[in-house]
Protein backbone atom coordinates (compact mmCIF):
# COMPACT_ATOMS: atom_id res chain seq x y z
CA UNK A 1 0.00 0.00 0.00
CA UNK A 2 1.53 3.17 -0.91
CA UNK A 3 0.84 6.22 1.51
CA UNK A 4 1.14 10.30 0.36
CA UNK A 5 2.01 12.62 2.86
CA UNK A 6 2.45 16.12 1.57
CA UNK A 7 5.57 18.72 3.59
CA UNK A 8 5.23 22.32 2.33
CA UNK A 9 7.58 23.64 -0.11
CA UNK A 10 9.69 26.44 1.86
CA UNK A 11 11.11 27.71 -1.63
CA UNK A 12 7.26 28.82 -3.08
CA UNK A 13 7.34 32.40 -2.39
CA UNK A 14 11.13 32.68 -2.94
CA UNK A 15 10.09 30.94 -6.62
CA UNK A 16 7.32 32.82 -7.81
CA UNK A 17 9.49 36.05 -6.71
CA UNK A 18 12.37 35.26 -8.77
CA UNK A 19 10.26 34.15 -11.76
CA UNK A 20 8.26 37.00 -11.29
CA UNK A 21 11.23 39.64 -11.37
CA UNK A 22 13.48 38.11 -13.39
CA UNK A 23 11.56 36.38 -16.32
CA UNK A 24 8.08 37.01 -16.73
CA UNK A 25 7.41 40.63 -15.73
CA UNK A 26 10.70 41.71 -17.93
CA UNK A 27 8.88 39.85 -20.80
CA UNK A 28 5.75 41.24 -20.17
CA UNK A 29 7.06 44.97 -20.07
CA UNK A 30 9.15 44.16 -23.32
CA UNK A 31 6.72 42.36 -25.24
CA UNK A 32 4.30 45.38 -24.89
CA UNK A 33 6.24 47.81 -25.89
CA UNK A 34 7.56 45.85 -28.94
CA UNK A 35 4.07 45.61 -29.77
CA UNK A 36 1.98 48.78 -28.73
CA UNK A 37 4.72 51.40 -28.67
CA UNK A 38 5.46 52.94 -31.43
CA UNK A 39 8.92 54.12 -31.28
CA UNK A 40 10.15 50.92 -28.99
CA UNK A 41 13.45 50.02 -30.15
CA UNK A 42 15.50 46.55 -29.38
CA UNK A 43 17.54 49.08 -27.75
CA UNK A 44 15.28 49.88 -25.21
CA UNK A 45 14.12 46.46 -24.60
CA UNK A 46 17.40 44.82 -23.83
CA UNK A 47 18.08 48.35 -21.36
CA UNK A 48 14.78 47.40 -19.85
CA UNK A 49 15.42 44.35 -19.45
CA UNK A 50 18.72 44.99 -17.78
CA UNK A 51 17.17 47.55 -15.48
CA UNK A 52 13.70 45.85 -14.64
CA UNK A 53 15.27 42.77 -12.99
CA UNK A 54 17.50 44.75 -10.46
CA UNK A 55 15.04 47.42 -9.87
CA UNK A 56 12.29 44.94 -9.01
CA UNK A 57 13.88 43.05 -6.83
CA UNK A 58 14.95 45.19 -4.56
CA UNK A 59 11.10 47.10 -4.83
CA UNK A 60 9.85 44.09 -4.13
CA UNK A 61 11.58 42.95 -1.25
CA UNK A 62 9.48 43.96 1.14
CA UNK A 63 6.33 42.29 -0.40
CA UNK A 64 8.58 39.33 -0.49
CA UNK A 65 8.93 39.21 3.63
CA UNK A 66 5.18 39.60 3.89
CA UNK A 67 4.47 37.33 1.26
CA UNK A 68 6.90 34.64 3.11
CA UNK A 69 5.47 35.65 6.80
CA UNK A 70 1.86 34.61 5.01
CA UNK A 71 2.81 31.77 3.40
CA UNK A 72 4.27 30.27 6.37
CA UNK A 73 1.03 30.97 8.93
CA UNK A 74 -1.53 29.39 6.18
CA UNK A 75 0.82 26.74 5.48
CA UNK A 76 0.80 25.62 9.45
CA UNK A 77 -3.26 26.61 9.84
CA UNK A 78 -3.85 23.58 6.77
CA UNK A 79 -5.05 26.24 4.50
CA UNK A 80 -5.36 24.38 0.91
CA UNK A 81 -3.04 25.09 -1.51
CA UNK A 82 -4.95 27.01 -4.01
CA UNK A 83 -5.93 28.97 -0.74
CA UNK A 84 -2.84 29.95 -0.21
CA UNK A 85 -2.25 30.83 -3.84
CA UNK A 86 -4.93 33.05 -4.12
CA UNK A 87 -4.02 35.29 -0.40
CA UNK A 88 -0.60 35.52 -1.67
CA UNK A 89 -1.39 36.55 -5.14
CA UNK A 90 -3.76 39.20 -3.73
CA UNK A 91 -1.10 40.18 -1.39
CA UNK A 92 1.14 40.71 -4.06
CA UNK A 93 -0.79 43.00 -6.51
CA UNK A 94 -1.73 44.83 -3.61
CA UNK A 95 1.94 45.20 -3.07
CA UNK A 96 2.64 45.79 -6.62
CA UNK A 97 -0.18 48.95 -6.88
CA UNK A 98 1.02 50.21 -3.61
CA UNK A 99 5.17 50.28 -4.53
CA UNK A 100 3.38 52.09 -8.15
CA UNK A 101 1.63 54.34 -6.12
CA UNK A 102 4.81 55.54 -4.00
CA UNK A 103 7.13 55.55 -6.58
CA UNK A 104 4.67 58.01 -8.33
CA UNK A 105 5.49 58.75 -11.94
CA UNK A 106 3.42 56.46 -13.12
CA UNK A 107 0.09 57.64 -15.02
CA UNK A 108 -1.10 54.67 -16.99
CA UNK A 109 -1.84 51.67 -15.75
CA UNK A 110 0.15 49.24 -17.91
CA UNK A 111 2.56 48.43 -15.30
CA UNK A 112 -0.25 48.24 -13.00
CA UNK A 113 -1.33 45.30 -14.86
CA UNK A 114 1.36 43.65 -16.60
CA UNK A 115 3.17 43.41 -13.01
CA UNK A 116 -0.34 42.05 -11.68
CA UNK A 117 -0.35 39.58 -14.50
CA UNK A 118 3.28 38.64 -13.95
CA UNK A 119 2.59 37.41 -10.50
CA UNK A 120 -0.52 35.06 -10.95
CA UNK A 121 1.37 33.31 -13.97
CA UNK A 122 3.90 31.53 -11.67
CA UNK A 123 2.10 31.67 -8.82
CA UNK A 124 -0.09 28.83 -10.23
CA UNK A 125 3.17 27.01 -11.69
CA UNK A 126 4.69 26.00 -8.84
CA UNK A 127 3.55 23.79 -5.97
CA UNK A 128 2.71 24.44 -2.91
CA UNK A 129 3.00 21.65 -1.48
CA UNK A 130 5.38 18.49 -2.42
CA UNK A 131 3.87 14.80 -2.34
CA UNK A 132 6.17 12.29 -0.09
CA UNK A 133 5.12 9.17 -1.34
CA UNK A 134 5.93 6.19 1.21
CA UNK A 135 5.43 2.53 0.65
Amino acid sequence: MIMESFKINATYPFLVWIATIALVAPLLVVSHGLFFVEDYSRSAGDFSWIMLIPFGMVLSLPVLIINYLIFYFLTKKGIKALGVKLILCITSISGILLTFHIIGGLTEYTFDILYSVSVVLPSFLFRVFQVKKAI
